[in-house]
C-alpha cells in the first residue's frame, strides 16, 4: 500500500465478507514510529479478522504493531516474527463508526534494512443499507 492506495475511497459491498489484501515492498529502510497505512475500512464495517505478513529479507530487523488511527496496536500488540501473525481474537469483532485504515506502525529498529515486504489482510462485513 502506498499513500495513493490510502487515498482511494473504500469500496462498499452490501452483503457478505470482504477480504482485502495489501502489500508493500521495502525499498527504503524504516524508522521507529513510521506509520504505514495499508487497508482502508469503510464506516459501518465490522472487522472479523486481521493477519499481518512479514517477509523481511534478513528477518527480525524491526518490531511492528498493527492497529488503526484510534489504537495503533488494536490487532497485533508487538511482533518481530517473520511469516504470518494473526491478530488477537479478543479484539473481534470491532466496528468502525467512521472510515479508517488498518496500519502497521514500526516499533524498534534492530537493523534498518530495505529488503523484503510487509502485508496485511483484513476480513470485514459491511451490511449497512
Amino acid at each position: 500500500a502506498s499513500s495513493a492506495a490510502a487515498n482511494v475511497p473504500a469500496k462498499y459491498l452490501h452483503a457478505g465478507v470482504v477480504s482485502v489484501y495489501a502489500t508493500m515492498s521495502l525499498t527504503v529502510a524504516l524508522s521507529a514510529g513510521d506509520v504505514l497505512q495499508f487497508v482502508k475500512v469503510p464506516a459501518g464495517a465490522q472487522v472479523l479478522d486481521v493477519t499481518f505478513q512479514n517477509n523481511e529479507g534478513a528477518g527480525n530487523n524491526y518490531t511492528f504493531v498493527v492497529g488503526d488511527g484510534l489504537d495503533d496496536n488494536r490487532y497485533v500488540t508487538s511482533t518481530s516474527s517473520t511469516g504470518v501473525v494473526r491478530a488477537q481474537a479478543t479484539t473481534f469483532p470491532y466496528s468502525y463508526s467512521a472510515e479508517d485504515t488498518v496500519d502497521i506502525t514500526v516499533g524498534t529498529v534492530v537493523s534498518a534494512t530495505a529488503t523484503g515486504s510487509l502485508g496485511i489482510t483484513v476480513y470485514y462485513v459491511n451490511d449497512q443499507r
